[in-house]
């Protein structure tokens, strides 16, 4: 694990809050879909995180490839000077070490500063402006997590996404559907309310009210009266979505 500057005597964050950076990373990169939308929400969680500017690569696994993927909290321009590194030609399989040391010295002096941090992250490697106590267990949290998320290809993600765009027209679709009435029984529906209730604050007959509860299930194709309220929230048809 790559540290740039002389000593250690600044070294921080402390154990707790690292621990604490920790969880809320682990937490955030679980919810990404792909590996590089991982290294994408690293940058942001590190940055807003510490409260410094932070830079992520992906590496491949011979360090011969760097690729900027996202970095936060840097002004315009020394975003647009880090985009311009670039990994050394002469780096071979045994010089990963030599790599992280090389970018880290180029983010301390893009900085101007040497209070820095490089965390290998196997497949990418993350730079901080802040000192860590221990960046090799932190480098090696954040590569275990990172690993169990699928590396998914450009057109897989594509794929993903198209089909929960039509998933959620097919829904619109099936909302509109609803007659006025039905529509007013699912809103309450979502607002917690009873068959009695309902039939009390429409003025109908709790028989009415299960005709109709009945009617909007089959339209929406689902079994419960929670996944029709699940389904019309996503769809920010009803009040709190």
């Amino acid at each position: 694990m790559a540290r740039s500057g002389p000593g250690a005597a600044v070294d921080r964050p402390a154990a707790a809050p690292a621990l604490a950076l920790g969880i809320r990373l682990t937490r955030a990169l679980q919810r990404c879909g792909d590996r590089e939308s991982a290294l994408r929400t690293l940058a942001d969680v590190l940055s807003t995180g510490l409260r410094v500017p932070a830079a992520v690569w992906r590496m491949s696994a011979d360090a011969t490839r760097v690729d900027l993927v996202g970095d936060r909290g840097l002004s315009r321009g020394q975003h647009e000077r880090m985009r311009r590194l670039v990994a050394p030609r002469s780096v071979t399989t045994r010089d990963r070490a030599a790599t992280i040391r090389s970018y880290a010295h180029r983010v301390s002096e893009l900085l101007g500063s040497s209070d820095v941090t490089a965390l290998d992250v196997r497949c990418g490697l993350a730079i901080v402006a802040s000192r860590f106590s221990d960046p090799a267990s932190v480098g090696r949290e954040l590569a275990a997590v990172l690993e169990e998320i699928p590396d998914l290809d450009v057109d897989t993600v594509r794929a993903i996404g198209r089909r929960r765009a039509t998933a959620r027209a097919t829904e619109i679709d099936r909302l509109r559907s609803l007659s006025a009435r039905e529509r007013e029984v699912l809103a309450l529906i979502g607002d917690g309310a009873s068959t009695a209730e309902i039939s009390w604050r429409l003025a109908i007959s709790t028989k009415t009210v299960k005709t109709h509860v009945q009617n909007l299930l089959g339209k929406l194709m689902v079994g419960s009266r929670l996944e029709a309220a699940a389904l019309a929230r996503r769809a920010g048809l009803l009040t709190g979505s």
